[in-house]
């Protein structure tokens, strides 16, 4: 599954995107703020790390952001151009030293937490999206499996792809069955390596997927959309939605299509 921050394209007139299937990575982006001036840009759930470079301003240092757990906020400046990549929710890139959960609700300068150091001069002396692409991707392969990725974390990360494919559905006790393992290990390996709980990471997910649905099918029926994600109702949709949004799923609709949020992507 591919997580999304709809904030960020839809304070840009253009979003850059080039789609991976493979090493972990959601998406690589770029997106240039058209804010009529320097804003707070809303962050919601996504249980994924980003790492983010501002292009047009090289004293500010990039970063790595872990998933917040409620809707937070990043400073955007006006007309400032930003690169970023985003991985698939819950995996941590091998060249970033940390586990998940040191990342989780947290940014940290990306200098401090780079297992090899020359990424960013790379970045900067790439002139074009693709360019970037393809340094960050040379960059990526080039790596070695942290020691601490061993079989107990390949347990955790079989949970976590299970709960992924699932859009966040999957219960603990089915988990359980899949696993060969008991809830209170899977608990154990979700918390010493992700900081969350299945059941909170799971809800994240959902919400990820009715968000991603919410901006496709802007004509989709709010009760067609709580049966297709489990909600029990739409209070509880409406209200686990305003926790990660603060917006109610029909504000954040006419948001969407007053916007135009669908044209601003130009995938590459």
């Amino acid at each position: 599954m591919r997580a999304i921050q709809p904030y960020f394209a839809l304070s840009a007139s253009k979003y850059y995107k080039r789609e991976l299937t493979k090493h972990g990575i959601s998406h690589i982006y770029e997106y240039k703020s058209d804010l009529s001036s320097d804003l707070h840009t809303l962050v919601v759930p996504d249980a994924s790390i980003d790492i983010l470079f501002d292009l047009t301003d090289y004293s500010y240092k990039p970063y790595a952001a872990g998933s917040v757990l409620k809707s937070s906020s990043i400073d955007t400046k006006k007309d400032h151009k930003y690169f970023g990549v985003r991985f698939v929710p819950g995996v941590v890139p091998d060249f970033l030293d940390g586990r998940f959960k040191d990342f989780l609700d947290n940014s940290i300068e990306l200098e401090a937490c780079l297992r090899k150091k020359d990424l960013i001069d790379r970045l900067n002396d790439a002139k074009t999206f693709l360019n970037k692409v393809e340094v960050f991707l040379n960059f990526y392969n080039d790596k070695n499996k942290p020691a601490w990725k061993n079989s107990t974390y390949d347990i955790y990360s079989y949970a976590r792809k299970c709960i992924n494919n699932s859009k966040g559905l999957i219960r603990v006790n089915e988990l359980e069955s899949e696993l060969n393992y008991s809830v209170r290990y899977i608990n154990k390996l979700f918390n010493e390596y992700c900081g969350l709980s299945p059941k909170a990471y799971s809800n994240i997910i959902r919400f990820q997927t009715t968000l991603d649905q919410l901006n496709r099918e802007p004509n989709n029926s709010f009760t067609n959309i709580c049966e297709t994600h489990g909600y029990y109702d739409q209070a509880q949709f409406i209200r686990e939605f305003k926790k990660f949004t603060t917006k109610t799923p029909a504000v954040y609709r006419k948001l969407v299509n007053t916007s135009n949020y669908s044209d601003k992507f130009i995938f590459q």
